[in-house]
C-alpha cells in the first residue's frame, strides 16, 4: 500500500514539475527557440499561409514571376506590351520592317507631297512625255517659238513672209529702195505716159532739136515765114 501511494505521489510531483516546465517554456518564450531549432516553424508557416505574406512582403514574388516567365503572360494579357512597344519606339521598326509605311504613305497621300518636294514629278513629266501636252495646252510653245527664233524659219518656209510683205505695204518700200520701180516703169511703158502727162516731151523736143525737124517735115516753117514777115525780107534780099 505504501509503495502504491509513494508511486502516486511521485507521479503527481513529476506531473507538477513537467507542467511547470511547459509553463516556463511558454512564459519565457523558449518555445520559440524550440520551434525554430526543430524546424516546426516551417510547417506552421505553410499551414497558416504566412509564407504567401512573406513572399509578397519580401518581394520574392517578383523574382518568381520573372524566373517562371509569368511576367510575359501578364504583359500580354494586360496589354502592357502595346504601351511598351510605343514607348520604346519599336512600332516604328515594326512598321518599316513589315512594309506598312508604304501603305500608310499611299493611303494618306503623303507620296504626292514626297513626289513634289523631291522633284520627282519633273522627272516623271519628262520621261512620260507629258511636258509636250503641258507645253501645247499652256501655250508655252508660242513663247518657245518666238524666243528660239523658229517663227522666222516657219514664216519663210511657209511663204507667209510674202503675204506679210504685201499686206503691210513693205513691197512698195522695197521696190523704191531697190530701184525696181524704174525698171517696172520702162518695161511697162509708163514712162511714155508720164512724159506726155508731165509735159516733159515738149522740153525733150526743144532740147533735142526735134522741133526743127518737125517744123520742116510738117511744113509749118512756111506758116512761120509768112506770120513773121520773113518772106518780105526774103523777097528784098532776092531782088537785090
Amino acid at each position: 500500500m505504501r509503495q502504491g501511494r509513494e508511486r502516486e505521489e511521485e507521479t503527481r510531483r513529476r506531473g507538477k514539475k513537467s507542467g511547470l516546465y511547459v509553463l516556463f517554456v511558454f512564459v519565457s518564450g523558449l518555445y520559440v527557440l524550440f520551434v525554430f531549432v526543430s524546424g516546426l516553424y516551417v510547417l506552421f508557416v505553410f499551414v497558416s499561409g504566412l509564407h504567401v505574406l512573406f513572399v509578397f512582403v519580401s518581394g520574392l514574388h517578383v523574382l518568381f514571376v520573372f524566373v517562371s516567365g509569368l511576367h510575359v503572360l501578364f504583359v500580354f494579357v494586360s496589354g502592357l506590351h502595346v504601351l511598351f512597344v510605343f514607348v520604346s519606339g519599336l512600332h516604328v521598326l515594326f512598321v518599316f520592317v513589315s512594309g506598312l509605311h508604304v501603305l500608310f504613305v499611299f493611303v494618306s497621300g503623303l507620296h504626292v507631297l514626297f513626289v513634289f518636294v523631291s522633284g520627282l514629278h519633273v522627272l516623271f513629266v519628262f520621261v512620260s512625255g507629258l511636258y509636250v501636252l503641258f507645253v501645247f495646252v499652256s501655250g508655252l510653245y508660242v513663247l518657245f517659238v518666238f524666243v528660239s527664233g523658229l517663227h522666222v524659219l516657219f514664216v519663210f518656209v511657209s511663204g507667209l513672209h510674202v503675204l506679210f510683205v504685201f499686206v503691210s505695204g513693205l513691197h512698195v518700200l522695197f521696190v523704191f529702195v531697190s530701184g525696181l520701180h524704174v525698171l517696172f516703169v520702162f518695161v511697162s511703158g509708163l514712162h511714155v505716159l508720164f512724159v506726155f502727162v508731165s509735159g516733159l516731151h515738149v522740153l525733150f523736143v526743144f532740147v533735142s532739136g526735134l522741133h526743127v525737124l518737125f517744123v520742116f517735115v510738117s511744113g509749118l516753117y512756111v506758116l512761120f515765114v509768112f506770120v513773121s514777115g520773113l518772106h518780105v525780107l526774103f523777097l528784098f534780099a532776092s531782088s537785090c
